[in-house]
């Protein structure tokens, strides 16, 4: 098997080169995804050196980001996950790769027993224990992680950024049938942080985190978001034994830790957010501050850090992957001038020389021909309805044009984030996925972030029925197999919405992948065709009615052209 291993740094220091140089020894080769760092720049040119990849993100999106990130581009079968300031023992990897544990199918998660590194007390699993076990949650750093099963469940929650990251992952992934086992041979040293003991009066010993306001806000916001989203149910001893520890981590604040009002005024923060449904990076300032902040900008030390032992070759003129699968992406244009330019930009900076742009413009009025017609590039092929037909028959008209294994869906008025073409066509690799969806933030005309994702505004995930009762696809952020097109058109005009059509049938045909990484700005303004509100109970019903009639109707061809069970 294939395995890599995922570093997520943030101003690193040397544990951090040790922790790569352990994993070269052992051949493992090492993504390094650093969060925006400050310092630490001789480190991470070491690491390079070292042989390990560089991956510099602009923004710092947290442990969940970073590990998400590395997720979606890699090309490995298990991937091991780490702290930048954990440490290997002799042979972990080779006990976790050799534990029998990774020959069961439906093994998402083999993980060490971990122990602290300044105390040797023991802080996951039971070293006593004679074989592998399974268990309801480990923690990220030193698991193997079985890329196929994480991303059949979409991956690690990049809205969480930081705290109970590892929780939801495994909920997810015991909901959907894998399981989650430790591997009590294999040992891994680990730093739980600043924390702290106290002897109290009549009430004897008490450990304070020490946590940063900022740790403290995400600790109280992540909890109540995954309340909302209805995970505390699937583990209500933990989840009432959390909130017993949230709700007296207040009074440990205030009466035994540094910094009160700053903490005290980031746990109401994170209270507000969660309450809101606000997930991603903690606001500052205004009630109009950005969901995803910057941070403070790289030295230029930084920025020079050599990208080493990258796993694809580029394209020497479009900086795209030209070992990859090629791609049709599919645009349906109308009367859409304003932001075009903007959007065709982000698409073809992503696209090589095998990709195609298949744009289908429904008689615009406008300059929207004019400036198409300015990108002499052969990739970019343009048809023009002869008369005006809707957005679902132009999309249909699109997509029926597409040529190449994996097809884009693209709205004219949206951007592209760096990364959205590989990372889509690399959760394909998985020969099981038809459909991949990914994050976007939400924008407004102007382009500034109006304080929500789609997936978190959508609710968004998995599952026929799930989508039946709630579609949570977004034409915008969504890629299938060719095939699926061939069962998917032409789009009932009854169901009424084109993309989740499409969703829901690459739901049927395998299995969908929803990537947490945002890799689209959805820009809302007066002109959108897509609706955000909810529709009315009557329309609703007849929808619903309709799409469970098609459903019955593609059945049969479904039921010949999906794969059987596999081993």
């Amino acid at each position: 098997m294939e395995v890599g291993a995922a570093i997520v740094s943030y101003n690193p220091s040397q544990p951090l080169l040790d922790l790569v140089k352990g994993l070269a020894r052992a051949g493992v080769p090492v993504e390094i995804v650093d969060n925006a760092s400050t310092s630490g720049s001789d480190v991470l040119e070491e690491c390079a050196a070292a042989g390990a990849t560089i991956t510099l993100l602009d923004t710092n999106t947290g442990v969940a980001g970073g590990l998400a990130r590395a997720l979606d581009t890699s090309a490995a079968d298990w991937l091991l996950t780490f702290d930048q300031d954990s440490r290997l023992t002799p042979d972990l990897v080779e006990q976790l790769l050799g534990s029998p544990a990774t020959l069961s199918a439906r093994t998402a998660i083999v993980a060490p027993v971990v122990v602290d590194e300044q105390t040797g007390a023991v802080l996951q699993g039971d070293a006593a224990a004679r074989t592998w076990y399974p268990v309801e949650r480990v923690l990220t750093s030193g698991s193997l992680c079985r890329v196929a099963a994480l991303r059949h469940v979409g991956g690690f929650r990049a809205d969480l950024v930081i705290d109970f990251v590892d929780w939801d992952l495994c909920v997810r992934l015991r909901e959907a049938g894998w399981q989650v086992v430790i591997e009590p041979s294999t040992v891994l040293q680990h730093s739980i942080g600043r924390a702290t003991s106290h002897h109290l009066p009549l009430i004897g010993a008490v450990s304070t985190s020490n946590h940063t306001a900022d740790r403290q806000y995400y600790k109280y916001r992540n909890f109540l978001l995954l309340g909302r989203s209805g995970e505390l149910t699937h583990d209500p001893v933990w989840s009432v034994r959390t909130a017993a520890g949230l709700v007296l981590g207040v009074g440990k604040v205030l009466a035994l830790e540094n910094d009160r009002r700053a903490k005290l005024t980031a746990i109401a923060a994170g209270v507000r957010d969660g309450v809101a449904g606000r997930g991603g990076t903690r606001r500052r300032g205004s009630r109009g501050g950005s969901l995803l902040e910057p941070g403070p900008r790289r030295p230029h030390d930084v920025d020079a850090v050599t990208r080493r032992g990258a796993a694809r070759t580029s394209d020497p003129v479009t900086g795209s992957p030209s070992a990859r699968t090629p791609v049709s992406v599919c645009m349906a244009t109308y009367n859409g001038a304003r932001y075009l330019r903007l959007q065709l930009d982000s698409v073809l900076a992503q696209l090589g020389p095998q990709d195609e742009l298949l744009v289908q413009d429904d008689s615009s009025t406008d300059e929207t021909l004019d400036i198409i017609a300015s990108y002499a590039d052969s990739r970019l092929e343009v048809v023009q309805n002869a008369s005006n037909l809707g957005v679902i028959s132009t999309f249909e008209r699109c997509l029926s044009r597409a040529r190449r294994p994996i097809v884009l869906l693209c709205d004219q008025d949206d951007e592209w984030l760096p990364g959205k073409v590989d990372a889509m066509v690399a959760a394909f690799a998985d020969p099981r996925v038809t459909g991949v969806v990914t994050d976007a933030v939400i924008v407004d005309e102007d382009g500034n972030l109006t304080g929500e994702s789609i997936f978190a505004y959508l609710r968004s995930g998995p599952g026929v029925v799930h989508n039946y009762v709630k579609n949570s696809y977004l034409g915008c952020c969504l890629a299938v197999r060719r095939e699926v097109l061939d069962i998917a058109l032409p789009v009932p005009r009854a169901v009424r919405t084109h993309d989740g059509w499409i969703g829901i049938t690459a739901e049927m045909l395998g299995e969908v992948v929803f990537l947490p990484t945002p890799y689209v700005t959805y820009r809302r303004h007066d002109a959108n065709v897509s609706q955000m509100e909810p529709f009315g109970f009557a329309d609703i019903a007849r929808r619903r009615v309709a799409l469970a009639a098609h459903l019955v109707r593609i059945t049969p061809q479904v039921l010949r052209r999906r794969p059987g069970p596999t081993a």
